[in-house]
């Protein structure tokens, strides 16, 4: 199964990273939410090592940009672990009018403009989503093979239920 890691900064950003999630959880894509008071976190384990632990089993991030994210610490972080450290494929979830942290600047946006986001809007970034991870998924598994050597198509894991 695929599994996404979802950031965001602010109250608001958590809001729609709660919409997010559901949504891709009611599609059989293993999501998690970054938040201290997710479901997903018990409230006795240590928040920070289940980040970490999060983080190196996604395959992919989603990033939910608000006007609070440039102000979070946590989620600046965060993403400068998924970019500079990890390299995940990350696809920035940008509300209209909210400016994306400098991370992230040149890259390529899926937008919302509704909150919660609407079907269409979360059918559009689940579709963003399997062409980034697709695409993200046949450039590192690519090898060198000698002249001459049989070469067999390999099926991607986490396309279809299991």
């Amino acid at each position: 199964m695929v599994q996404i890691f979802i950031v965001y900064g602010g109250p608001q950003g958590e809001e729609i990273g709660r919409a997010v999630q559901v949504y891709f959880k009611g599609n059989d894509i293993g999501a998690f939410l970054a938040s201290p008071k997710s479901p997903d976190t018990d409230p006795s384990e240590n928040f920070q090592a289940r980040i970490d632990k999060e983080l190196k089993t996604a395959n992919l991030a989603v990033i939910i940009v608000t006007n609070g994210i440039s102000s979070s610490r946590p989620a600046l972080a965060e993403i400068d672990r998924i970019i500079n450290k990890l390299n995940y494929p990350r696809i920035p979830f940008v509300m209209k009018g909210a400016t994306p942290p400098s991370q992230l600047q040149g890259m390529r946006y899926v937008f919302f403009d509704h909150n919660p986001p609407t079907e269409s809007e979360l059918v559009e970034l689940e579709l963003r989503m399997w062409r980034h991870y697709d695409r993200w998924q046949q450039t590192s598994q690519v090898k060198q093979v000698s002249e001459g050597e049989n070469v067999e198509p390999k099926l991607a894991s986490g396309l279809g239920s299991e």
